[in-house]
């Protein structure tokens, strides 16, 4: 009887057992899909598609897609022009990743190069850049340079080249926003092939994602424009409590990717001190897809005395 008792019970707690296991591995399958769900519907936590890293602060005027038209020349070969598609875009990290294809002006592909620039952090590297390149000719080149306002040089540290690639010992680029057209201008200089370091192409690149400038001759305007534009203010709580244009919401440049559902793709002007953090705020949202149109203050309350404030 003992006997038989012990073995009615070691099978009756298998099955209990059985049943616990089946039980776990079903709630432990649940909880993952539904994580997965949920992660998948909103995205990595604290990652934006929009957001700029503060080490990158320094080139916020980079980004963006760019196209236009250059001119090339070199001592080896003849004069050529082109079309240039010119794409700096940031993901949340401390770098901006580089993009750039050109065609001849009937539309053969011609050039594509990739890269990333990277701000370094610290004292006394508050204004430096570097910049690594590669193309699909087998050469890989890095660059280092300075930022001044809307201006940014480069010159290559080191040039690695295939044993295929043609032979390319120094490189210089520049990068420039003319303050009248706000058209970036691009120019490479090089040497190569034996030659000394000449000047090889120059482009002329427009926002292909405008941002549309006002200025305090313009802003009465679109003040009393038909359709109501919705001023923005990206300031910090501080600096917009000391004076704001009129009916401007509060919603600094670092919570505009959070709080875009807010504005509701509504036309809007982005405010802020020196018209740096309205093309930050102006960039995260092209990169969310904002369906409104988006004007700027061009230099921000600061060039604009003109304007009235409130507090």
């Amino acid at each position: 009887v003992l006997l038989l008792f012990l073995f009615l019970f070691l099978c009756s707690y298998r099955v209990f057992c059985r049943y616990r296991a089946e039980e776990l591995s079903s709630n432990i399958t649940t909880h993952i899909n539904n994580n997965t769900t949920e992660m998948c519907s909103r995205g990595p936590p604290n990652q934006h598609k929009g957001s700029v890293h503060p080490a990158v602060f320094r080139l916020f005027w980079l980004i963006g897609e760019w196209k236009g038209e250059g001119k090339g020349e070199y001592p080896t070969i003849e004069n050529f022009e082109y079309k240039e598609k010119t794409t700096i875009e940031t993901t949340g990290k401390p770098f901006l990743a580089y993009s750039q294809y050109t065609t001849s002006p009937d539309g053969s592909p011609l050039h594509t190069e990739t890269g990333y620039f990277r701000c370094p952090m610290g004292e006394g590297k508050e204004n430096a850049v570097e910049l690594v390149v590669a193309d699909p000719t087998g050469v890989v080149s890095y660059f280092e340079g300075v930022v001044e306002g809307k201006s940014l040089n480069l010159k290559s540290t080191s040039v690695q080249v295939t044993a295929t690639a043609k032979s390319i010992t120094e490189v210089t680029r520049t990068y420039a926003i003319d303050p009248q057209t706000l058209r970036l201008t691009h120019t490479l200089s090089m040497a190569a092939q034996s030659q000394p370091l000449s000047h090889h192409l120059s482009a002329s690149l427009a926002q292909a994602l405008p941002i549309n400038p006002i200025t305090v001759a313009t802003y009465p305007s679109l003040a009393n424009a038909e359709k109501p534009v919705l001023n923005v203010d990206v300031r910090s709580e501080n600096e917009y409590a000391q004076g704001h244009l009129p009916g401007a919401v509060l919603i600094p440049h670092t919570q505009i990717v959070d709080r875009a559902g807010e504005l509701q793709d509504r036309d809007i002007m982005l405010i802020c001190r020196s018209g740096k953090r309205s093309t930050l705020a102006a960039h995260m949202l092209f990169s969310l897809d904002y369906k409104g149109k988006i004007y700027e203050l061009n230099g921000g309350v600061m060039g604009n005395a003109g304007i009235p404030l409130e507090k």
